[in-house]
């Protein structure tokens, strides 16, 4: 009789960053051996629309999907963040017996029993936040919020260090650590799974590509200043950006970008074929947000052949950039002063790229599945 793995993910749509993607192919990973139910709430998930985007087989599977009556009839999706975490684990707890395996991909979360928990960075302490954003300061009202969701789910600390836990990257994981103590975690890199072309390099285009939704923590706007100092020294580049938002910073981003409409392209939001496509075609990439906990979409183009420029004072984003030291920089001029190099000296170039190459295959949706499938047998082993 297959093992019950109840995989618990806040709102799956199909348009969205890591999380989502990481979630949708642990489902991939596990559909096959187990009796498999994906618990959500919201609106109805089409798998048929996450198979085309992610490039999962999840439609016709035979898994089930379960929403979570509290959460539907109140009408959350994102947000309220922490009271939504509660009632998932309300949920997970008062049907704890119906899983032998329950499975978080929202991060670390309380099941009443053990389980496993796929963790993208801390979300029980505000602690865990100040890593990913050195500047926050948690209000008086927000302590007390949290402490009212903790007694509504009936949180336990104990019970989320007794999990297995999977951690996005080495940095996250030292993150986790330091957030709740010294406890075993496996670092389980995002998977990449773009289907990318093999154009050559020379056949590709200058273009620098952005890619992911305007928010002010991307800081999008530096973006289009690098490209124009780029400019400013002769190299006839283009920023390419790929992505939306709904929100002031995103407004202001692309009023900044259309002032600029011989060098500044707004693709908006596309789908994963034209997203393909489009980094395929391209050469560079250009990544402005600090302290991200992977950074899938730097891991994307560095998969698809990119050279793709991050900033290199922590996040995984250093991991997945291999720690090269010509890729990451510190600051809009020292990155117009790499970027200047790899443009102007091609030897040098070519060396990097060929480095970047071989580093980034370890990122493939293949190697992805196996590190989940492993990670489910041992749960397994240690619950009998």
């Amino acid at each position: 009789m297959k093992k019950r793995v109840g995989l618990i993910h806040h709102n799956l749509h199909s348009h969205r960053g890591g999380g989502d993607l990481t979630a949708a192919w642990i489902l991939e990973a596990l559909k096959d051996d187990y009796d498999l139910t994906y618990i959500t709430w919201g609106q109805n998930i089409d798998l048929a629309e996450l198979d085309d985007f992610y490039g999962t087989h999840l439609a016709k599977s035979g898994m089930k999907v379960k929403y979570i009556p509290s959460l539907k009839l109140l009408g959350f999706e994102n947000r309220p963040f922490r009271l939504i975490i509660a009632l998932m684990e309300r949920y997970m707890k008062a049907h704890k017996d119906e899983y032998d395996i329950p499975f978080s991909t929202y991060n670390e979360l309380d099941f009443g029993k053990k389980g496993i928990q796929f963790v993208q960075g801390p979300s029980r302490s505000d602690k865990g936040a100040s890593f990913y954003n050195p500047d926050f300061k948690p209000s008086a009202l927000r302590t007390v919020y949290h402490k009212f969701c903790y007694w509504l789910s009936g949180f336990e600390f104990k019970n989320i260090t007794r999990n297995l836990t999977l951690v996005n990257s080495e940095w996250g994981t030292k993150v986790y650590k330091d957030t709740f103590g010294d406890f075993p975690t496996t670092v389980t890199y995002l998977p990449v799974v773009l289907k990318v072309k093999n154009i050559p390099w020379e056949q590709r285009n200058d273009d620098f590509l952005c890619v992911g939704d305007i928010l002010p923590v991307k800081r999008t706007i530096e973006s289009i200043e690098v490209i124009k100092q780029l400019r400013a020294k002769g190299h006839k580049v283009r920023l390419r950006i790929v992505g939306d938002g709904n929100n002031e910073y995103a407004e202001r981003t692309k009023a900044e970008a259309r002032k600029y409409p011989e060098f500044v392209i707004l693709d908006g939001r596309l789908n994963r074929e034209k997203i393909s496509d489009l980094i395929s075609k391209s050469k560079y990439g250009l990544h402005m947000r600090d302290y991200e906990g992977f950074g899938i979409a730097i891991a994307e183009l560095a998969y698809a052949g990119c050279l793709i420029f991050a900033p290199g004072q922590g996040g995984g984003q250093v991991e997945v950039l291999n720690k090269n030291p010509h890729l990451l920089y510190n600051g809009i001029p020292d990155a117009v002063s790499k970027i200047d190099k790899i443009l102007t000296d091609a030897a040098f170039r070519e060396k990097v790229r060929q480095e970047m190459t071989d580093y980034a295959q370890r990122f493939s949706a293949e190697s992805f599945v196996q590190r989940i499938q492993e990670a489910a047998k041992q749960f397994t082993a240690e619950i009998k």
